[in-house]
């Protein structure tokens, strides 16, 4: 399942890759879906354990949404763009 990560220092070390023994049960009909179980849960208390810790952890979980963000803007210009949207155009 394609996920979107923010590619902080920690994710680099970490890798983004799974190895042969995950791709090995990946393959197989009813394998995939244990070890799917087992990414999943291991992201969940990975997750659990980076709240607890507080702002300063490693692990940061990003939204599908982040994959189709291709730059940085002000936010003033994005308010912008939506007021233009919502005002009447003069030549109505």
């Amino acid at each position: 399942m394609p996920v979107s990560v923010i590619k902080t220092p920690y994710v680099q070390r970490l890798g983004t890759t799974v190895g042969p023994f995950a791709k090995m049960l990946f393959r197989g009909r009813k394998t995939k879906h244990w070890i799917r179980t087992f990414y999943a849960l291991r992201s969940l208390r990975q997750l659990k354990q980076s709240s607890v810790e507080g702002a300063n952890s490693d692990y940061w979980q990003a939204g599908r949404s982040v994959d189709a963000i291709h730059d940085i803007r002000p936010a003033s210009e994005i308010v912008a763009e939506f007021a233009a949207a919502l005002t009447p155009s003069e030549h109505t």
